[in-house]
């Protein structure tokens, strides 16, 4: 056992961390998902192999890998390469151990295995520690008015009394606030999402952005995403939910914001909407397209075994 971590270990150093742009590395990985789809394994498995070339793996893609390999059974001691996927996956702050319940494998995996799996993921999770507690610290202070308003204000007083108004300005301006140290956060150690501590519960924070630090923060996340420390989902919707309600502009999805705002906001096509996707490395198949949407409970479970 001490062998094989070893040897996962090493893998972790092979790819230059310095690496700027996963953009291609997203888009080999969406089309290899769409292939998953359609149950072409082989030409899925030979994109993802393609995408670990381009930059350093992510857990998710080390378990599609997995999968991959399982349903071919063609590659020599294939139990040992998915076990190897799933080792790495969760060296990569995966949850395969929780994957392997959604998405069951026809390999009959060992449950020494799957022990070795949920101690690798728990020693990840005590590593990451800090890294939870940094997160904790932000979204207690996100959410620290919005309770008062949820619990107190919002029971006695409609959007249009005083009270409201004030305290919402209040909301607004504690906002402001957080969103400066976040930033200020992400500059200094990197976004904390999934590549980093394996939770994207960091994204709660860029729901509230201020339109104030809009174009900051696109062009920091921006450069987070091309590192592959934020996923293209989160910023695609962070980028649309903000635009959406500051500039009544949305680039990736058809986006509608709550129901206190009442505001849709549509882009120029669906056409465009998949050349916008492509650029940042999101799907252009699935959710906000049109494109599979009957069949987005069934994608989302078969090829996209995210938290």
């Amino acid at each position: 056992m001490k062998s094989k971590l070893l040897v996962s270990i090493l893998f972790l150093f092979i790819f230059d961390l310095s690496a700027q742009n996963y953009i291609p590395y997203y888009n080999l990985i969406n089309e290899a998902e769409f292939q998953i789809f359609n149950k072409d394994y082989k030409k899925a498995l030979s994109l993802i192999d393609k995408a670990f070339k381009l930059e350093e793996p992510l857990a998710k893609d080390f378990y599609l890998k997995a999968m991959c390999l399982d349903k071919l059974k063609t590659v020599k001691h294939t139990k040992i390469k998915v076990e190897e996927c799933l080792r790495n996956s969760a060296l990569y702050n995966g949850r395969p151990s929780y994957w392997l319940t959604k998405n069951i494998l026809g390999l009959q995996l060992d449950t020494n295995f799957i022990f070795e799996l949920k101690t690798i993921e728990n020693n990840q999770k005590l590593k990451n520690k800090a890294l939870y507690y940094d997160i904790e610290y932000f979204i207690d202070k996100d959410q620290l008015y919005r309770k008062v308003l949820a619990d107190s204000i919002m029971a006695y007083y409609t959007e249009d009394d005083i009270e409201y108004i004030n305290y919402s300005k209040l909301v607004n301006k504690q906002d402001s606030i957080n969103q400066k140290e976040f930033l200020n956060y992400i500059k200094e150690f990197n976004y904390p999402g999934i590549k980093k501590c394996g939770t994207n519960l960091a994204s709660i924070i860029l729901l509230h952005l201020n339109c104030t630090f809009l174009e900051d923060y696109n062009v920091i996340l921006l450069e987070q995403l091309k590192k592959g420390f934020i996923q293209p989902l989160y910023y695609a919707q962070m980028m649309d939910r903000i635009n959406c309600a500051c500039n009544n502009k949305s680039f990736y999805y058809a986006y509608s914001i709550g129901k206190a705002e009442k505001k849709d906001c549509l882009p120029i096509s669906k056409k465009q909407i998949i050349i916008n996707r492509k650029s940042i490395g999101l799907s252009p198949y699935f959710s906000g397209t049109g494109l599979l949407q009957k069949d987005i409970t069934k994608w989302k479970s078969i090829a996209y075994p995210l938290e």
